[in-house]
Parts: structure tokens; C-alpha cells; sequence
């Protein structure tokens, strides 16, 4: 349930900031009429991300045998691999965002505007709802649905909650601290659902296990145990790795961890 919560409040977030953003820059323009393009945008990509998670889940549920174990390994090595784009998305994001949206709404007619503002928040919404339905689908192995999707109701409501007070309030919210933090939780999701992909491959013998088990503490501290399934689905804690589980997931630790240390410079256009 926590991850579920902190995956769809963090994917629901980026998405309702574009959306509140859409809205800030319509009522500072006086082009409040339209608004409702913007609502409309959101409203129908909502809707198709909850068909396409739908969607993914019955296939899923389709596949048996070998069928599912490459079905689940692909769900959870595209999950990770989209985390990792996710922490480099955020850190290149620049307050050139609003600009752009400013001069695009500002100096077009209301048909342009109209249709600029639709396709913005259609495709914010629609990547994170999509996005968000790969996450979840990567993460249910092994888990209640119940508790999976009610993690993820809660966490879409804070979300919703989270971009209703930025809207309203009449002082800048500062969101930085919170996609810090969140960023370093991702570091953690996307090892762990690496690792995870790579040992669901090495069932079918399509990635060598070079050692099968490094240690086994599963005595100490099982999945099974409350503690040890909250470290499963936060960080894809396995109580006895194989060495290649243990390669990939320290490795991408390293490799996140050295890029948020080294400073991003955006590229400067040149004159």
C-alpha cells in the first residue's frame, strides 16, 4: 500500500501541477472561459489511464507459466527504466516551463489557445496516468490487489488535495523538498524493480545468476514477516540475493546517486 500511495501522490502531483499551472496562467490572462479545455484535457486522459491500467492488468492476469514470468519481468524492467528517466526528467526541468506556457496560451487566438491548452494537460495527465498503471502493475507482484489499489486511491486524492492548495493559495508553494525526497525513494523503487526483472529472467535462464545466493538471512527477516514485506515493496528487498541481483541493484544506486551529486547544466543555446 505505501508504495502504491507514494507512486501515484508523486506521478499525480507532476501531473496536477501542469493543471494548476494551465489555470493560473488562463486567470492571469483573463482567458478564464477557457478553462474548461483545460478540465476537459485532464478529464479524458484520466479516464483512458484507467482503461489502459485495466487493460495491462487482464493481460497480465492472461499469461501463465514462462508466459508470465517474462510478462512480469518486462513490467518491472520498463517501471524501473521509466523511474530512472523520471529522476533525470525532473532534475532538467527549468522555470522556462511556465514561460513557454505563457507565450503559447498568451499570443494565441482562443481556437490555438484552445487546443494548446487541451493538448497540454491531455498529454501531462495521460503520461503520468500511464506511467502510474506500469508502476502499479510492476508492483502488485506478490501483493493484495486491495491494498494496491487502495494506496493508490489515497494517494491519487492527496495529489488532487496537493494541486487544489497551490491553486488556491495567494503564496508560492514551494515543491522542490518534496521531489527531492520522492527522487530518493525512486533511486530505491528502481533497483529494486531491476533486480527484481533480472531474477524473474534468470528463472527462464535468460541472465545468469553467477551465484545463486550470496546469504540467506530469511530466518532473520522473511517477506513474509510485516517488516519484511514493507522492505520488499519500498526497496524489493529479497532475503537471499543472487549476485547479479545484488550487481544491478547497487549499480544503479551508484549511477543515480553520482548524477544527482554532479550539478546539471543546462545547455545554453547558442547565439
Amino acid at each position: 500500500m505505501i508504495p502504491a500511495f507514494l507512486l501515484a501522490l508523486r506521478e499525480g502531483i507532476e501531473a496536477v501541477l501542469v493543471l494548476t499551472l494551465v489555470l493560473g496562467i488562463l486567470t492571469k490572462s483573463g482567458r478564464s472561459g477557457l478553462k474548461r479545455y483545460a478540465w476537459l484535457g485532464a478529464a479524458i486522459a484520466l479516464l483512458l489511464s484507467f482503461a489502459a491500467a485495466a487493460v495491462i492488468t487482464w493481460a497480465g492476469a492472461e499469461f501463465k507459466g514462462n508466459g508470465e514470468i517474462i510478462f512480469e519481468g518486462t513490467a518491472m524492467l520498463l517501471a524501473g527504466s521509466f523511474l530512472i528517466w523520471m529522476v533525470f526528467w525532473v532534475r532538467r526541468q527549468s522555470s522556462s516551463t511556465k514561460f513557454d506556457l505563457e507565450s503559447k496560451i498568451g499570443l494565441s487566438s482562443n481556437e490555438k489557445a484552445a487546443k494548446s491548452i487541451f493538448g497540454v494537460t491531455f498529454f501531462a495527465v495521460l503520461r503520468e496516468g500511464l506511467e502510474l498503471a506500469l508502476f502499479l502493475v510492476a508492483i502488485s507482484i506478490g501483493v493484495q490487489k486491495g491494498l494496491l489499489l487502495a494506496g493508490a486511491l489515497w494517494g491519487i486524492a492527496s495529489a488532487a488535495l496537493v494541486g487544489f492548495l497551490v491553486y488556491s493559495s495567494t503564496r508560492k508553494v514551494r515543491m522542490a523538498p518534496f521531489f527531492r525526497i520522492t527522487n530518493i525513494l525512486l533511486m530505491f523503487f528502481a533497483a529494486g524493480l531491476l533486480a527484481g526483472s533480472a531474477r524473474e529472467f534468470s528463472e527462464l535462464g535468460l541472465i545468469p545468476l553467477i551465484v545463486p545466493k550470496i546469504y540467506d538471512i530469511t530466518p532473520i527477516l522473511s517477506t513474509t514477516s510485516f517488516l519484511g514485506g514493507i522492505m520488499k515493496a519500498l526497496f524489493g528487498y529479497n532475503p537471499a540475493p543472487s549476485l547479479i541481483e545484488i550487481l544491478i541493484y547497487l549499480s544503479v544506486l551508484v549511477i543515480i546517486t553520482l548524477s544527482m551529486i554532479k550539478p546539471f547544466r543546462p545547455v545554453k543555446a547558442q547565439a
